[in-house]
């Protein structure tokens, strides 16, 4: 019975030992990007998060009501964000018979581009939601921080932590 523990109890700490080494090898955001890998949505949704904070200081009842909003809509964003990239995967299927049957590379095409702008809905009711959490000075920085008012030529945002 002793030996059984023992080894089960050694067997145990080498799996974690494993875990522990394999959690400090993985690359930090900061590597991916560097070596060409896209940053996750978790990722990015946490420096978002984080920049909203420190930038427009939010409260703690702010922050709360946010991640809320998170918890709520990214469900979907992350869903939407998979059937896009099984449409590209299906378009890149259809390409190879692309000139046999042009018509079905249409159709993928046709399909990615309908869910991407799912995602783009969804990603706008995540920022509209954001800005209903907001007080008037905080959504006027939020807005000017926005990269939809860089591309519409609106007024830019004199801080420059949002452009690293």
């Amino acid at each position: 019975m002793r030996r059984t523990v023992a080894i089960l109890l050694a067997l145990s700490l080498g799996l974690n030992a494993g875990l522990v080494v394999r959690a400090c090898r993985a690359p930090s955001p900061l590597e991916r990007r560097a070596s060409g890998q896209r940053p996750t949505l978790d990722e990015v949704l946490e420096r978002h998060f984080e920049r909203m904070t420190n930038n427009l200081e939010l409260s703690a009842q702010q922050q709360t009501a946010i991640r809320e909003v998170h918890e709520t809509l990214l469900p979907s964003v992350r869903e939407a964000r998979m059937r896009v990239e099984a449409s590209r995967d299906a378009a890149g299927n259809t390409f190879r018979g692309a000139v046999d049957a042009p018509d079905v590379f249409r159709a993928s095409v046709h399909e990615i581009q309908q869910a991407r702008a799912h995602v783009d809905s969804l990603l706008t009711e995540v920022l509209l939601a954001e800005m209903s959490v907001l007080n008037a000075d905080q959504r006027e920085e939020y807005v000017k921080a926005s990269p939809w008012s860089r591309r519409l030529g609106g007024p830019r945002s004199t801080d420059d932590s949002r452009r690293r």
